[in-house]
C-alpha cells in the first residue's frame, strides 16, 4: 500500500465513524451533534456549569451556546437556573428528560464503536492503538499532553491542558487529570496496579 492510499483509507474511516456516530445520535436523541454534545458534557459536570462554561468545554461563541441552551430548554431537555448570589449568572441542569437523552447519547456513540471493533480480535485491536499512537504523537497536539497509565480497551488514565473539561464526558471513555496531579500519580502506581471506577 502507496502512502497516498494509507492517507486516502485512514480519511476515510475517520469520516466514516464520524459520520456514523452523528448519525446514531441524532436518530437516538432526535437532536444534532452540538446538542448531542452539550447534552453528554452536562451529564458529566459535578457542579451546575453556567453557558459561558460550556461554551469553553464545546469551543463555541457565546452567543452560538445561548442560541443551543434556549433549543435545549424548549425541548424540555434543560434547565436554566439563576443561583441566589449573582442574578447575572445562569446554571445549566439537565432535566430527567435531559439526562435520558444524554445516556442515550453515551449509548449510541458506544454501540457505534463497539459495531467498528467487532471484526478485529485482540491482537488487532492492541495493534491499532499503537498505530493511533503513531498517527498523533506527542507533542502539543496529542491530546495526552502528559503520562498515561492504560486501564483496558485504549481508555486509560492521562493529562489534559483543557481543565475545564476535568469531569465531563468530553473524551473516549479517558479519566482526564491536571498535568501535575497526573505527573504525581504516576510515580505512585506500578503495572498491573487494579483500578476501581465507581
Amino acid at each position: 500500500m502507496t502512502e497516498a492510499q494509507a492517507a486516502n483509507l485512514l480519511g476515510a474511516l475517520a469520516l466514516a465513524l464520524t459520520d456514523r456516530v452523528t448519525e446514531a445520535v441524532a436518530a437516538a436523541t432526535g437532536q444534532g451533534q452540538s446538542a448531542a454534545a452539550a447534552l453528554s458534557a452536562l451529564r458529566h459536570f459535578e457542579a451546575d456549569p453556567s453557558v459561558d462554561l460550556l461554551a469553553r468545554i464545546l469551543g463555541l461563541t457565546s452567543s452560538g451556546t445561548v442560541r443551543l441552551v434556549d433549543r435545549l430548554v424548549a425541548a424540555g431537555l434543560v434547565r436554566r437556573d439563576r443561583p441566589g448570589h449573582d442574578a447575572r449568572v445562569a446554571t445549566l441542569h439537565l432535566s430527567a428528560a435531559g439526562r435520558r437523552a444524554a445516556d442515550k447519547v453515551t449509548a449510541a456513540r458506544a454501540e457505534v464503536l463497539a459495531a467498528a471493533m467487532a471484526g478485529l480480535e485482540e491482537a488487532d485491536r492492541a495493534a491499532l492503538g499503537d498505530l493511533a499512537g503513531r498517527v498523533i504523537p506527542p507533542g502539543p497536539e496529542n491530546p495526552i499532553k502528559a503520562r498515561w497509565m492504560g486501564i483496558y480497551d485504549g481508555a486509560g488514565i492521562h493529562g489534559t491542558d483543557a481543565v475545564n473539561s476535568i469531569g465531563t464526558n468530553a473524551s473516549h471513555g479517558c479519566i482526564r487529570m491536571r498535568i501535575p496531579d497526573v505527573e504525581e500519580l504516576y510515580e505512585q502506581v506500578k503495572v498491573g496496579t487494579p483500578v476501581y471506577i465507581v
